[in-house]
């Protein structure tokens, strides 16, 4: 039998879809391997992951009020902590595609990553100081720890206003938000107004524990 016996495989590998917890931020990779066995030389070959973004900026909103504190489920976790672990694993996933992207919180409204290119390293950090503690047991007066929920979607008005392109808005919400006395700004109003200015889409992640919950974040 020859000993240069070429053996030679080909692979085509997976058609891999990556995702920001929606289809919001979807980016597809497509990756080709081809292995020639020769004789003791073994050449491994891999092409370069190619992705499409489907957005060109991502803002996150996260709710760190009293009652995000509230435990999740059977989980053994706050529901702010369980929303900070899923912030984190996404990100790790999350590929750097010249992104804009920025992380507030609305309780109160607060950058911990203001508008900026994205890159992972930072958006990790951003994501560990977010606060978990300051989530406690719920108050039933909202006055002492409010959820202005449609002011922080107000606010994104001029956010958007710096960037250009498509961009995706995921809010942490358990489905509850406070009305100011003689300031009322309802969130789903508000999140339309943005629609018809700008090119902008919301994505939510409710951890809404009553049916009353789910349907007012609607």
């Amino acid at each position: 039998m020859n000993s240069k016996l070429r053996i030679m495989g080909m692979f085509l590998v997976m058609l891999v879809s990556v995702m920001f917890a929606t289809n919001g931020l979807a980016a597809k990779a497509v990756v080709e391997e081809k292995v020639i066995e020769k004789e003791v030389v073994i050449e491994k070959v891999v092409l370069k992951e190619k992705y499409v973004k489907t957005a060109d900026n991502f803002i996150i909103l996260f709710d760190s009020s009293g009652s995000m504190g509230e435990p999740y489920k059977d989980t053994g976790m706050k529901q702010v902590e369980v929303a900070r672990k899923i912030l984190k694993e996404r990100n790790q996933l999350l590929p750097e595609l010249d992104w804009y992207a920025g992380l507030y919180t609305y309780t109160p409204f607060k950058a911990y990553l203001d508008m900026q290119p994205y890159f992972k390293v930072q958006a990790d950090a951003a994501i560990n100081k977010l606060p978990t503690a300051k989530a406690g047991v719920y108050k039933e007066d909202a006055t002492q720890d409010p959820t202005p929920l449609g002011e922080a979607i107000q606010k994104l008005d001029k956010i958007l206003s710096r960037v250009s392109g498509r961009t995706v808005v995921f809010l942490f919400s358990d489905g509850t938000y406070t009305l100011r006395k003689y300031f009322e700004v309802e969130p789903v109003p508000e999140a339309k107004k943005l629609a018809a200015k700008y090119d902008v889409c919301f994505y939510v992640f409710s951890s809404a524990k009553t049916q009353k919950a789910k349907i007012k974040i609607l």
